[in-house]
């Protein structure tokens, strides 16, 4: 029996929850007892069923079902091709990261008779909510029942945030002996090189006296970019040189008219391919991250490896990646009874905007501390072994041993 574990991650190709599957390949790239394969269902790109060898995984596009009325279906008959090509293998163990891949593994697992794994990233909304004001009904199960469903169905969980292991073991009555809590983990913190800030800003088109508050990530309305506009319409004439940068794509109709009166002071500079938003990162003051729910998210962890001081709101989750006042500020939230959704206090935004606008040695040093504790907190190295750690217990594979523990 081959030695080798051979990972199947399906992936979700969206926000942080791509970057997580990409951060694992990356990390097991190099290691030789482990072999990674990433599926993409429901794939528009390919006609047919393909599979293609990478250099250090095997990548099985698996293309879009021409019916729509059984989903069921769809995924049984992937997963059936799957054990077709992939049947010889042992040590076999399906990575999912999405509620709705649930009906995927529960044909895969008749196939292959092996271990689920699956990855909490995204809750409703209603959830950060009730654990803000700490009530949680014990036999109310409202919203998607996937969620549920694949957590009871999967033989190990990960959590990517405390508030995620609260929801899975309040909310969906999910064993706590089934939940781990794995932080989303980054590569190597490099130090930023500062000489470039200069450079950087005038390269894309700033004054070197700009001031630079930065946004990166969807425009929708669950990260409160309305709020952190108008937050910046309350503090925009006491600082002539401030700018404010909001990144990605989404729903430009919505937040532009909310900058007419502005416009020259706000730029919305749409989806920026990685190598432009680490420009943007070298020479941004402030990085800001106002949403109304979220989980550990690689935006903020970015942030930090660049040394962005960082104001993130008080969601659950989201806030367990700053230390208020120490690595970060948190603005306060306000918890809607009608919506039963958080908002974002945009007074108080305004406010911490503002503390970190005056007082730049006080941005920088919590930066630096938030930085230091990243590059522990965050690792790449945390969280791929960690999740390879799982893996081998379900499988009865003893633990890597340290010399085979990377270090950054």
């Amino acid at each position: 029996m081959s030695h080798t574990l051979n990972i199947f991650i399906v992936i979700h190709d969206f926000s942080g929850c791509r970057t997580y599957a990409d951060e694992l390949v990356s990390y097991y790239s190099d290691r030789r007892e482990v072999k990674v394969h990433q599926i993409f269902l429901e794939c528009n790109e390919v006609n047919e069923f393909t599979i293609k060898e990478e250099s250090s995984f095997t990548c099985i596009k698996i293309p879009k079902s021409i019916k729509k009325e059984y989903k069921e279906g769809y995924y049984y008959s992937a997963a059936l091709l799957m054990y077709s090509h992939f049947h010889f293998l042992d040590n076999i163990i399906l990575h999912c990261n999405m509620p709705e891949q649930y009906y995927f593994a529960k044909s895969f697992k008749d196939h292959f008779n092996c271990p689920v794994v699956f990855t909490f990233h995204f809750l409703e909304s209603f959830l950060s909510y009730i654990d803000y004001i700490n009530v949680y009904h014990k036999n109310e199960k409202k919203g998607n029942v996937l969620p549920g469903t694949i957590m009871d169905f999967a033989d190990q969980i990960i959590c990517v945030t405390e508030f995620a292991r609260r929801a899975a073991i309040n909310h969906y009555h999910v064993e706590p002996e089934k939940i781990s809590v794995l932080y989303n983990g980054n590569q190597i913190f490099a130090k930023t090189d500062k000489e470039t800030v200069y450079e950087n800003k005038v390269k894309m088109g700033f004054n070197p006296q700009d001031k630079i508050l930065l946004y990166a990530g969807q425009l929708e309305p669950r990260k409160g970019i309305d709020k952190l506009i108008k937050a910046f319409l309350l503090i925009k004439n006491e600082y002539k040189s401030l700018k404010l940068i909001i990144a990605g794509t989404g729903e430009f109709d919505s937040y532009m008219p909310l900058a007419n009166s502005c416009i020259g002071q706000v730029h919305f500079a749409g989806k920026l391919s990685k190598k432009t938003l680490e420009l943007i990162y070298s020479f941004s003051d402030i990085g800001i991250l106002p949403s109304r729910y979220e989980q550990c998210s690689y935006v903020a962890l970015e942030m930090i490896k660049h040394q962005i001081p960082l104001i993130i709101s008080n969601a659950p989750g989201l806030n367990e990646l700053v230390e208020h006042e120490y690595t970060g500020l948190i603005c306060n939230v306000i918890a809607n009874r009608e919506t039963h959704e958080l908002d974002i206090d945009e007074q108080d935004l305004a406010h911490q905007i503002k503390i970190l606008l005056d007082h730049p040695d006080y941005a920088m040093d919590m930066a630096d501390k938030a930085y230091n504790k990243g590059r522990e907190m965050f690792s790449l190295t945390g969280m791929g072994e960690g999740t390879l750690n799982i893996y081998k217990q379900l499988l009865e594979i003893d633990k890597l041993s340290p010399s085979h523990v990377l270090t950054t």
